[in-house]
Parts: structure tokens; C-alpha cells; sequence
């Protein structure tokens, strides 16, 4: 723990021309004899004190990387850009170690933010990140990294991450010293929409409300300004991230602007069509609402009806507004089938507790189905204790029943661990496992996973890759652990 002794850091990496400045001479200046063979950021915030999720704050954030620094074997350069930053993550806000939102901005000529498109430690391009604290992590975060790599070795895009030490300057000295070291982060990309992202067409809502779409299931971690919305067929609490029509709501027009809610409308239409399609033939999925107190009554909305926007009137099938109605096809025509199968083979393969019941991200393209993945947040997969909610979390997450296993055990299914109701108590609903458990009893999905499964791991995913992903993150991270 704390700040290593080790000799003053070098950089043969010059600083890009696009932002200019020196950090590394900023840190060996005050932080005499601290280096790294990872690199570094220097977070600046002059006096201000990063505390608030929804408030951010302006800061200066530059990096220094090791001489020869290169990411996915492609050099880089070092960076200075201004910032606006400010905290994320829900009950990890109250940990010591806080994770961060950063979004790149710079002073527009009339007084507002412009976005800045920063190499993140020789990433793609963007203008925004997150810098993840693993506190509670004991592997210091290589659960989130392991679990992207594995998507990204599946074919599907995942969030790239760089291993970073960070110093937060938030005193006023302007100066780095051994009590500004703010520990091991990940530098992490957004999923947002992109061309090294989620690359889905940005929408134009006047031409074609069908596409692109970043939306995710987020259990009960709605904030009050999300653009949330909840089909009918269950009832989960969803999230349209994308898109949003920022620089509108900025300029003091309402929020959600008129095109935001034409395309919140579309989007719920159409999951809540997808629902009916899966869950057709699957008689537990209202038994399971019932059980959970949610009353079917409360309808198709768009905007939480306790939302600060009241509840709106998802868009008709077939409607003015509306996405058309599905075929013959069934849930097949409205999601795409191969993300389907493989964002199941990834949760299973982490096991992770929440895979299915909170940060479950989706995309849509224009004219395309429904896509399942990227993955985020997998803090709590890879068999860490205790599987919360599943019965046995209070038990060191030991407990037993038709799946072959508990939550956090490497035996057995997650996915239908609740069709044994007294093993769901305090969460009967499981988030989008129904989806799942609903299309397990069709015999052509069951053999179309398991034929992919064995592709992956006679391939990309073998013991030998999967073993050698452990050791690599390993050992970029043994010294600052």
C-alpha cells in the first residue's frame, strides 16, 4: 500500500501536439523517486474536491507513460486536455477509493464545452471514459478486464482498459507528491456510440426513429433524470442511453427534448414486442411478476411513472411513430440470434450473479435487431463471494439446487437458478434470466449454444488462452499491487 519508492521516471514520449504540455517533468518534480512501468495520470482540479455523481467538476488531465510506452503494440504519445469529471458507480460511491466519469471538454469561443477527442492512453479516440477504482476488487480489477478481453476474443466489441497509477492534485499546490498518489485505476472505455464502439448509426429522429439505440437493463439504479422506460410483458426498469440529444437540454430546452422522447416512445415499443415474443410460451413469467408485487396494470410506459416526467405512452406496433410489427419469424426476427447465444456463454463462463439482473447493455441498429452485450461491470463475477441475491449469499454464497450450483460456484448454470422460487427470494424476478430460461426449452437454441460454445473453446477460448490472460494482467500489475 501507499506510494513505492521507486527511481525517477523518464519519458521518451513527447506530448500530443493537438494538447501540448509536460506531465511527466510535473510528477518527478514534486513526486521525487516514484516510477512506474505502468502508466501514469495526473488528475488536477486546482481545490475542488471531486463529490458528486451528478455535478461535474473542471479539471486538467495529462499523462506520463513509460519510455516506449505502445498499447495493442502501437506506440503512442502523451496528452494534456481539459475535463469535466466526476464521480460513478452507485454503492461504490460510499468506498474510500472512489471511480470516476471523465469527459473530455474544452472552452468553445462562446462560453460553453466543446467535445475533445482524446487518445486515452494510446485507446481509440473519444471524448469520454471512466477511470474505475477497484477497491473491493482483490484482484485489483482484473474481473472487469478479464471479462471485456473474453467478450472481445468472442468477435464482439467489449471495452478496451489500460492499467494506470493516478495522482489526483485536488489541494491547489499544482504540485504532485507522495500524498496526491490516488492508487492503481483502469482507464476504461465508455460504451458509447462510436466507430471504435458500439458502431451503430447515430439517429437522426427526423429520418428514422429504428436505430441507433444503447439502452440497458439497470435493475432499481434509475437516477431521476434518466431516460428510463418499463414494457409491459415484465416490468424492468430500462434505460436509453443512447441517444441523447445533450447539447439541446445544455442550451436550456427541455429535457427530454421532444426528438428524445419520439425515440424513448420507439424503443419501448419495440422491447416491449421483443418481450411478448420470448415469453410467450413461458407461463412463470407472470408468476413471477405477481410474486413480485408488479401490477401488470401499470402498463407500458415510457418515463417511470414516480419519474420527474410522469409516465408516457410507449409508441403503437404498426403506429405512427411505432416500430413495425414483427413477422412470422418470432423473437429470432427481433434479436440477433449469435449476440443472444454469446452474451449467455459469457455470463455463464464468468458466473457472474448480476449478469442478468443489473448493467445488462443492448444496442440497436438502424433497420437491425436487438443485440445483446458489451459487458460492464463484472466486479462481482469469476466466483467472488457471495452471489447477493441468490439464496446463500449470507452463507459465503454456498447453496445447491437443480442448476448443478450456487451463484459463485463453478459448477452448475446461473441462468435458471430461479426457477427453484425458494432460491430467489429476495429478487423472484431475475432481471432478463427469463429471457433465457424461456428459450432453453427450444431444442434447436439449446443445440445452435452448445455448438458455439464448443467453437469458442476449441479456439479463442481454450484453457491455455484463458490461463494466459490470467498471468498477463498478472503481471502488468504485480508491482503496483
Amino acid at each position: 500500500g501507499g506510494v513505492r519508492n521507486l527511481l525517477q521516471l523518464s519519458s521518451t514520449s513527447s506530448s500530443s501536439p493537438s494538447f501540448g504540455g509536460d506531465c511527466c517533468s510535473r510528477l518527478t518534480a514534486g513526486a521525487i523517486g516514484f516510477s512506474s512501468g505502468l502508466p501514469l495520470l495526473l488528475i488536477d482540479t486546482g481545490d475542488s474536491k471531486v463529490a458528486s455523481k451528478e455535478v461535474p467538476i473542471r479539471a486538467t488531465i495529462c499523462s506520463c507513460s513509460p519510455g516506449g510506452g505502445s498499447w495493442d503494440g502501437q506506440p503512442y504519445q502523451d496528452f494534456t486536455a481539459e475535463a469535466l469529471i466526476k464521480l460513478r458507480g452507485s454503492s461504490s460511491v460510499q468506498n474510500k477509493k472512489k471511480s470516476y466519469n471523465v469527459k473530455f471538454r474544452t472552452r468553445s469561443p462562446s462560453g460553453g464545452t466543446a467535445k475533445l477527442m482524446v487518445p486515452m492512453l494510446g485507446m481509440p479516440v473519444d471524448d469520454e471514459w471512466a477511470l474505475y477504482g477497484p477497491e473491493t476488487d482483490k484482484t485489483l480489477g482484473m474481473r472487469n478486464v478479464m471479462a471485456y478481453d473474453i467478450f472481445r476474443r468472442m468477435g464482439r466489441w467489449a471495452p478496451r482498459t489500460r492499467y494506470c497509477e493516478v495522482f489526483l492534485l485536488d489541494d491547489g499546490s499544482g504540485t504532485a507528491k507522495a500524498s496526491n498518489y490516488a492508487g492503481l485505476f483502469i482507464a476504461t472505455e465508455r460504451i458509447t456510440i462510436g466507430p471504435d464502439r458500439v458502431n451503430v448509426r447515430r439517429m437522426d429522429p427526423d429520418k428514422d426513429l429504428s436505430g441507433g439505440y444503447i439502452f440497458g437493463f439497470e435493475n432499481d439504479n434509475i437516477e431521476s433524470d434518466d431516460l428510463s422506460f418499463r414494457p409491459a410483458t415484465t416490468l424492468l426498469n430500462f434505460v436509453m442511453h443512447a441517444p441523447t440529444f445533450e447539447d439541446q437540454a445544455l442550451q436550456g430546452g427541455p429535457h427530454p427534448t421532444p426528438r428524445e422522447q419520439a425515440a424513448l416512445k420507439w424503443i419501448a415499443a419495440y422491447v416491449n414486442q421483443m418481450e411478448g415474443a420470448l415469453l410467450t410460451n413461458f407461463p412463470p413469467a407472470a408468476a413471477i411478476r405477481a410474486k413480485a408485487g408488479l401490477l401488470s396494470s401499470q402498463g407500458l410506459t415510457a418515463g417511470l411513472p414516480y419519474g420527474p416526467n410522469g409516465p408516457t405512452i410507449a409508441a403503437p406496433i404498426g403506429g405512427p411513430g411505432g416500430p413495425p410489427a414483427a413477422g412470422q419469424g418470432g423473437w429470432r426476427e427481433l434479436i440477433e440470434v449469435d449476440s443472444f447465444i454469446d452474451y449467455f456463454l459469457a455470463t455463464e463462463l464468468y458466473k457472474n450473479p448480476d449478469g442478468y439482473r443489473g448493467s445488462v447493455y443492448f444496442s440497436k441498429n438502424v433497420g437491425s435487431p436487438i443485440a445483446f452485450g458489451p459487458p460492464w461491470d463484472y466486479n462481482e463475477a469469476f466466483g467472488v463471494c457471495c452471489g447477493y441475491p441468490i439464496e446463500g449469499f449470507n452463507n459465503n454464497g454456498v447453496s445447491s439446487g437443480s442448476s448443478g450450483g450456487s451463484a459463485i460456484s463453478p459448477e452448475g448454470w446461473r441462468f435458471n437458478i430461479c426457477d427453484q422460487p425458494e432460491r430467489c427470494k429476495a429478487d423472484p424476478v431475475d432481471g432478463i434470466s427469463q429471457y433465457y430460461r424461456s428459450t432453453w426449452r427450444d431444442s434447436a437454441q439449446r443445440m445452435a449454444t452448445g455448438q458455439r460454445w464448443q467453437q469458442l473453446r476449441g479456439a479463442a477460448l481454450t484453457d491455455a488462452v484463458l490461463a494466459g490472460m490470467v498471468d498477463a494482467q498478472a503481471n502488468l500489475i504485480r508491482d503496483a499491487a
